[in-house]
């Protein structure tokens, strides 16, 4: 019994990564590469991938690494979140 949770457990199909450690060492090496900045996109309808949001967010500000959320349906985003991505990206290479 114990090998068939595991398996299922284990193998199943998601978009995370267990345990939280192994996901969060490979967005922190990957984010260590020189990156100027980290574009968080969590559609509205994600129930998923937010949670892994506060951790990744904390990450990047004890490294200080500029980082933007977008909450809005890729496929309609507003003016005003467009100016936002657009004056973050702006931003990013000013002072790093």
């Amino acid at each position: 019994m114990k090998a068939t949770f595991e398996k299922y457990y284990f193998d199943s199909p998601s978009p995370r990564v267990f345990p939280f450690e192994i996901a969060d060492g490979w967005f922190q090496a990957e984010s260590a590469e020189g990156i100027d900045g980290v574009v968080f996109y969590l559609p509205p309808e994600d129930c998923v991938a937010g949670w892994d949001y506060p951790r990744r967010r904390h990450y990047l500000d004890e490294k200080r690494i500029p980082h933007l959320l977008v909450r809005e349906n890729a496929g309609s985003i507003s003016e005003e979140c467009g100016t936002r991505i657009e004056n973050f990206v702006r931003s990013i290479g000013v002072g790093r």
